[in-house]
């Protein structure tokens, strides 16, 4: 059982007696004071010990691990599941394994076309936890403007959201499309618009998508009761990881994006931007996030009426800024301030599925970091 620096401190009974209390639900900063643990409630899940497998990683060669479920996770990780704490929970690893998989082909190898595709009988089994996710996302989208022209304002936003980002939003989509479930809607299509048709259609960022007849009822109810009832394919084991880092990463850039706009600042050096959300992402919470950026951007908006700087230099002392903030409250071992969710910024219909639905862990999705969530 590896020991954490930070534990080494104490005798092997006490680290069981941590590891119970923290599972009894003892409050993590009670643990923290009576333990004399130098680090922040964010960080601590992260020194709990895990077992050795004994096994190599075929990627890094780091040993494998079972992991123990964080407190918050125990309602969808019954099974110790063997994993490279390097290669599954680090974020940069995780956002280069997102950008570097392949999107599946569109067409059957016998050169069928997408319509044959999306009149194959489709379950469960042939999508990913994230199709599955994004399909109820898309249905109960789809359901609510049916059921209600003034949804936005029975919700209590301004408009009902299918993802955080376009960015993000589209990927789903496409998801949806590659697998024959949504059909892109050409702007000059002049297709049918009957009432049966226009039930079926969704607007996304400015693209209009069609629900295809792939999308049965039988199919919507398999996939709710087998993300519900926790009757999951073991893939998707694997695959919940990359759902949630991708739609934290997402409502961070959402965030910064507002904070931004809202100053006239231009979304420059997006390379850097992304290095920042990853290092981030390390040890907050989504909601920590919002407050170092947010934090920075005010600072950058200061500093460019007192210096007269330009847009693009001010952006540059944001995220300097936000660096700097977030390596001391790592260093001083400060639990920064949760924000809110800003009332531009609202909750999407994604997050709604994942951790209200799925996970059942609510707001606890975005308060707590996510590499507890993961765990």
């Amino acid at each position: 059982m590896l020991i954490h620096p930070k534990l080494a401190h104490l005798t092997a009974v006490e680290i069981q007696i941590l590891v119970q209390e923290y599972y009894a639900n003892v409050k993590v900063d009670t643990l923290i004071n009576r333990f004399n643990i130098s680090c922040t409630r964010g960080q601590f899940f992260k020194l709990l010990p895990q077992r050795l497998s004994g096994q190599t990683c075929p990627e890094c060669a780091t040993e494998m691990v079972f992991p123990r479920p964080s407190r918050n996770a125990s309602l969808f990780v019954f099974e110790k599941q063997l994993h490279c704490p390097k290669c599954l929970k680090k974020p940069e690893i995780l956002y280069k394994k997102r950008k570097l998989s392949p999107r599946p082909a569109k067409q059957l190898s016998d050169g069928a076309s997408s319509k044959s595709l999306q009149n194959k009988h489709l379950t469960s089994n042939d999508l990913t936890i994230e199709q599955a996710i994004a399909l109820q996302a898309v249905v109960a989208y789809s359901e609510s403007n049916r059921r209600m022209t003034n949804a936005r304002r029975v919700s209590g936003s301004r408009f009902l959201l299918l993802a955080p980002t376009a960015e993000y939003g589209k990927q789903l989509t496409l998801s949806l499309e590659d697998i024959g479930l949504l059909s892109p809607i050409e702007k000059d299509d002049n297709r049918s618009t009957s009432s049966s048709r226009i039930n079926n259609q969704i607007l996304v960022f400015g693209s209009r998508y069609e629900i295809t007849e792939a999308v049965t009822q039988e199919l919507i109810e398999d996939v709710q009761s087998r993300l519900l009832k926790f009757e999951w394919p073991d893939r998707w084991n694997d695959e919940i990881c990359l759902v949630i880092f991708d739609l934290a990463f997402a409502e961070i850039k959402e965030f910064y994006m507002f904070c931004i706009r809202e100053r006239n600042l231009p979304y420059v050096n997006e390379k850097r931007v992304t290095n920042l959300i990853l290092n981030l992402l390390e040890d907050f919470s989504v909601a920590q996030c919002f407050h170092i950026i947010f934090r920075g951007a005010q600072s950058a908006t200061d500093f460019m009426v007192r210096s007269n700087a330009s847009p693009p230099y001010a952006i540059n002392y944001l995220l300097s800024t936000c660096e700097k903030y977030a390596g001391r409250a790592r260093a001083s071992n400060k639990d920064l301030v949760p924000f809110t969710r800003n009332s531009n910024c609202p909750r999407s219909l994604i997050s709604t599925i994942l951790y209200s639905d799925v996970l059942k862990i609510n707001d606890e999705g975005i308060t707590t970091p996510i590499l507890e969530v993961m765990s």
